[in-house]
């Protein structure tokens, strides 16, 4: 499962994946074609497919080269990037498009990584370690490797310290407390589990949408411009302490907790909880209503949904959130068979 900018994608238990949202439709739709699907990934503007044996599709708009070919334009119909078959993962986000290969190494193409020599460069990312996760969005980029480290770059237009700023040849590590046990990416921030169960974010923080989980203005980190700019050691976002999985949206950034439940930061709209208005952001982490079994989550720029244990699919936030209906909702609502 996985959310973007306007789109929310499955994969099917029968191989084939559904997305809704955007040139989708209001309901889930089969993508014609695409089978063997083990794992989907969603960009701002495109969706990639990972296949059984190895081989990614992608379809959607082409600006950047995310798609993995040459030529621009807007949904395009899904077609294999070439020179790939023996990806394991998949990570989309922005205009980016990543995989892990069989070697436990990262090979990333599109805005992020295109050079103006080469538009359709494909880097290779983190190149000296086992890469056990990763996450790209527009401008963050980070990597969990296989002996725990968390690594990161970010994009200069945004992330333009020099403190901050890498390639992704040559990513920062983030010092969090042990071993981290997952890793995500959104627009302007990134987050990482550590062992302990402890969420740590860093990036932009935003006055509005608070997305670090933590407060900006206590002078405990440097701020520019009312940004929070907390690497290499952030703290931990307040309220979270059994986090196991993270999904980062633009604007909030949600987690799966051990016992099932979800708990979520940031841009108040997007947390699936009825809260009195506050001003429109919440640093403390909300856990979402009526979730209680989750075993996956995908946080989108505007959505957020949760796949439950008996199958049961829920979204909430802006819109799109298959229920049939272009309408947002602040708390879970079942999304359409």
């Amino acid at each position: 499962m996985a959310a973007g900018l306007q789109v929310v994608c499955v994969v099917l238990e029968d191989g084939e994946a559904a997305c809704w949202g955007d040139w989708f439709g209001d309901t889930p739709r089969r993508i014609p074609g695409l089978r063997d699907v083990t794992a989907i990934g969603v960009g701002d503007y495109h969706v990639c497919a990972l296949h059984r044996d190895g081989t990614v599709s992608c379809g959607g708009t082409n600006v950047d080269g995310p798609l993995g070919r040459a030529g621009q334009g807007e949904r395009l119909p899904f077609a294999p990037v070439e020179g790939i078959a023996d990806a394991t993962a998949i990570y989309v986000g922005g205009y980016n498009t990543c995989i892990r290969d069989q070697s436990a190494g990262v090979k990333c193409w599109g805005r992020s990584f295109a050079t103006e020599a080469d538009p359709m460069q494909r880097s290779r990312c983190a190149a000296d370690q086992q890469v056990q996760r990763a996450d790209t969005s527009e401008y963050d980029n980070v990597y969990l490797t296989s002996s725990g480290r968390v690594l990161w770059w970010g994009y200069p237009e945004i992330i333009d310290d020099g403190r901050y700023y890498t390639w992704c040849t040559e990513p920062a590590t983030v010092d969090i407390p042990g071993r981290a046990r997952d890793v995500c990416a959104g627009s302007y921030h990134s987050c990482a589990v550590a062992e302990a169960g402890t969420v740590h974010c860093w990036g932009v923080s935003g006055v509005l949408t608070q997305r670090l989980g933590f407060p900006w203005s206590d002078g405990s980190w440097p701020v520019r411009d009312k940004k929070v700019y907390s690497l290499p050691e952030p703290p931990a976002v307040l309220g979270v302490t059994d986090a196991v999985e993270l999904s980062c949206g633009d604007h909030h950034t949600c987690a799966r907790i051990g016992s099932g439940s979800v708990q979520c930061w940031g841009a108040q709209y997007l947390l699936g909880s009825n809260i009195p208005p506050n001003g429109g952001n919440v640093m403390l982490a909300r856990t979402v209503d009526g979730v209680t079994n989750a075993i996956q989550i995908a946080a989108g720029s505007g959505r957020t949904c949760a796949l439950e244990a008996d199958g049961a699919l829920v979204c909430w936030g802006d819109d799109w959130l298959g229920t049939g209906r272009r309408e947002g909702s602040v708390i879970p609502v079942a999304v359409q068979r």
